[in-house]
């Protein structure tokens, strides 16, 4: 009952005693906020509040590849042109040439088709002439006398355009079309497969 009583005589104190509840002259009060009224922040927790809830869309590996790789990438708006840069002399530049795009064929003495699976890029000759001492054909032109190998048949076209080479594609030949043929047309009357032992 005594702990009651105190508490009975808390307001009773400050009523008569009002200095105690007022803030000392000089003094101010402290708030973090701009307006201590409370209006605004009450205003933004109920737009908080009322707002529509936005999804979190969660990345996919897929998604992380390609935003990475359009950082790294580089946008080049007119087309590779490394014809100031290869070194090549100036008559070989100035001169319009004619690049041929093939697969290569195999040879006399090959069976398999073993290393014909490249493109190779030729040029055509120039400065051509007649040796008048043995009457060899010579000629002044290098680029003639090289062959470019690439993988693929768009590796060398795409080089072709670069250097601003004016190409023509030959076709392969290097695939033959097998007709089907039964076991029977060996030992027909017509064809002469059998040895006569007489």
């Amino acid at each position: 009952m005594f702990f009651v009583q105190n508490l009975n005589i808390i307001p009773r104190f400050f009523s008569k005693n009002p200095h105690f509840l007022q803030p000392k002259t000089g003094s101010r009060t402290l708030s973090t906020d701009s307006d201590p009224s409370g209006s605004n922040k009450c205003k933004k927790d109920e737009s908080k509040i009322n707002a529509d809830p936005v999804p979190i869309k969660q990345e996919t590996p897929e998604d992380t590849r390609v935003r990475q790789l359009q950082k790294c990438r580089i946008s080049i708006r007119e087309p590779d042109d490394i014809m100031l840069i290869s070194g090549l002399p100036a008559k070989y530049v100035a001169c319009k040439r004619t690049a041929r795009i093939y697969q290569p064929r195999k040879n006399a003495m090959q069976s398999g088709t073993r290393g014909l699976d490249h493109w190779e890029v030729d040029f055509d000759t120039r400065e051509r002439w007649e040796n008048p001492l043995m009457g060899w054909s010579s000629s002044g032109d290098a680029i003639s006398n090289i062959k470019l190998n690439f993988a693929t048949k768009d590796e060398a076209i795409n080089h072709c355009k670069k250097n601003h080479l004016k190409y023509w594609i030959q076709e392969s030949k290097t695939q033959k079309k097998f007709k089907t043929r039964s076991y029977a047309i060996n030992f027909h009357y017509k064809n002469r497969t059998r040895v006569s032992t007489k």
